[in-house]
């Protein structure tokens, strides 16, 4: 599995933006990974908090689409705490 961190927050460490491989599919709205298998596939941001800022996460989707990734697809993951 080739995971790789594509940008950071150096100054704060606050957040990651993290792909699970190459954006090799073509989209009409940029590229993704792979989607139906298990390497080379997925686009996350990762945060220190469970519920980060809505203007961290935008900021950090419009810089996932300016390297070229296809964010139309990606949706928000809510965290719980476990019990």
């Amino acid at each position: 599995m080739h995971t790789c961190a594509l940008a950071d927050d150096t100054d704060r460490y606050e957040w990651a933006l993290v792909s699970g491989g190459p954006p090799r599919v073509p989209t009409g709205h940029g590229c993704r990974t792979y989607r139906h298998t298990t390497n080379n596939s997925g686009l996350w941001i990762l945060t220190r908090v469970p519920s980060p800022d809505g203007k961290v996460v935008d900021d950090v989707r419009k810089l996932a689409k300016d390297i070229g990734f296809d964010i139309a697809g990606t949706f928000i993951v809510l965290y719980r705490r476990a019990i």
